[in-house]
């Protein structure tokens, strides 16, 4: 009996932690495209000033941005990187995390979390596809999806981890 009460202990532990992770993740690879650049070309220098001095580029960036004619222009092609490296840490963390701690989830709902894993892992590929290649049109075909069946996937997800968490005979 002790031993099932720490199995399900940790379970119950596991789960809220993966479907935070799993959103986050979802989150920043579908929000990552939306961002708003403000026109760096029409900032004074204390204002360029101020706005680098928040921004996570890197002082050779930040060198080379002051440089340049178009510099909102580069800050775009910067800054996108950046966000980049920011999701894949986010994804990796939230993967990590479910192939430490998935011995602990029930195996139809891991399913659920591997399916929604698989989506993000398309997307993402996707975008560092794109970033490589700089094109004019980029391809959004796996975003998409992403966006689509993910939000319905999470949407089921959900509901099962509440129903997993909140019901008593669930654990039984």
């Amino acid at each position: 009996m002790d031993r099932t009460t720490k199995l399900h202990q940790r379970e119950f532990d596991v789960l809220p932690e993966a479907w935070g992770r799993i959103n986050d993740a979802y989150v920043k690879i579908c929000g990552g495209m939306f961002r708003f650049d403000p026109n760096l070309d029409k900032m004074t220098e204390p204002q360029l000033d101020h706005f680098l001095s928040k921004s996570p580029l890197a002082d050779w960036e930040k060198n080379e941005l002051k440089a340049a004619e178009a510099k909102t222009l580069y800050y775009a092609s910067r800054i996108v990187l950046h966000e980049m490296n920011d999701t894949l840490l986010v994804y990796n963390g939230y993967g990590l995390f479910v192939r430490k701690n998935g011995i602990f989830i029930e195996r139809g709902l891991l399913a659920k979390f591997h399916a929604i894993e698989k989506l993000m892992i398309e997307a993402l590929t996707e975008q560092k596809t794109n970033l490589s290649r700089q094109q004019l049109t980029w391809n959004w075909e796996k975003q998409a999806a992403l966006e689509k069946e993910g939000r319905y996937l999470l949407d089921a997800l959900e509901r099962e981890v509440q129903a997993r968490l909140w019901n008593a005979d669930a654990i039984q």
